[in-house]
């Protein structure tokens, strides 16, 4: 680009250093956002939120949750010393519902029944 006189050339080199200037100024603003962005505090927290909104790992959490509560709760049943004949049945019973096809269901039943509690509450928070 050729410039016919020195006013014209100056006037650019405005334009330029404004153009320049607006540039710092976002990459600045994107640095500090960067910056915020990678504190640990904030990165547990994106971590959790998109837990949250994802349905999918939401429910495997749950699911692993409720797996491991009735395996505690029948272990419980099944090793106490002085075991009642009904508390050794009811162990036993779940435990062998939870190693079934049924078991499944009962999974399904006890995320169903979480998600909806979890639903209830997002909604009366929004």
């Amino acid at each position: 680009m050729r410039f016919r006189n020195i006013e014209a050339l100056e006037a650019r080199i405005r334009e330029l250093d404004k153009i320049k200037d607006i540039q710092e100024s976002l990459i600045a603003a994107e640095f500090q956002n960067l910056k915020t962005s990678l504190k640990p505090i904030n990165l547990i927290k994106d971590s959790l939120q998109n837990i949250v909104n994802n349905k999918e790992v939401r429910n495997e959490l749950i699911t692993g949750a409720a797996a491991l509560g009735l395996n505690a709760i029948t272990n419980k049943l099944l090793s106490e010393k002085k075991q009642s004949f009904v508390s050794a049945l009811l162990g036993a019973g779940i435990q062998m519902a939870m190693e079934s096809e049924s078991g499944e269901k009962i999974k399904a039943y006890g995320t169903s029944i979480i998600n909806n509690l979890i639903g209830k509450k997002q909604k009366e928070d929004s």
